[in-house]
C-alpha cells in the first residue's frame, strides 16, 4: 500500500504460552492468536498517538509469534513494503534479523525457566534417598 505518508512501527515478538492463547491455538490451529491479539494491543496504543500530516502517517504493528507465525499486519507489511520487485534482498534480511531476535527470545525464556526450576529446589517427584533404598 502507498499512501506517501511515513510508516511508522512497533516490533514485538508474542508469546504463545498462556491458557487463553494456548486453548484458541487448539479451536482455531491456522490463526496466529497470539500476534492478533499484540497487533491489536499495539494499534489502540500507538495509532492515535500518531502525529498529523499531510498525506497522513501509516501505523503497522510488526509482531512475530514465539514460533515465526505473522498476523495479516505483518504479513501484508512484508509483501507491500519489503516484498516488492527487486526487494527480495532487504526482505530476506529483515527475516533473519526477525528469526535470530525469535530464537534468542525462546532461549532467554527456556534459560529463565531453568533457573526458576534450580531456584525451587528439588521437584516434588524426586524419591528421598531412605524410601529408594527401602524400594530398591
Amino acid at each position: 500500500m502507498q499512501t506517501g505518508g511515513v510508516v511508522w512501527a512497533d516490533v514485538a515478538v508474542a508469546s504463545v504460552f498462556t491458557d487463553k492463547i494456548f486453548a484458541d491455538a487448539v479451536a482455531w490451529p491456522f490463526l496466529a492468536a497470539a500476534a492478533v491479539g499484540r497487533e491489536a494491543c499495539k494499534v489502540r496504543k500507538y495509532a492515535p498517538r500518531l502525529p498529523a500530516a499531510d498525506p497522513p502517517a501509516f501505523f503497522t504493528p510488526l509482531v512475530w509469534e514465539v514460533f515465526g507465525r505473522v498476523d495479516s499486519a505483518s504479513a501484508d507489511f512484508f509483501r507491500t513494503a519489503v516484498g516488492g520487485s527487486g526487494r527480495s534482498r532487504a526482505l530476506a534480511s529483515l527475516l533473519t534479523d526477525a528469526s535470530g531476535i525469535i530464537w534468542r527470545f525462546n532461549a532467554r525464556m527456556l534459560c529463565e525457566g531453568f533457573l526458576r526450576c534450580d531456584a525451587r529446589g528439588p521437584a516434588t517427584l524426586d524419591v528421598p534417598t531412605a524410601l529408594s533404598r527401602a524400594s530398591g
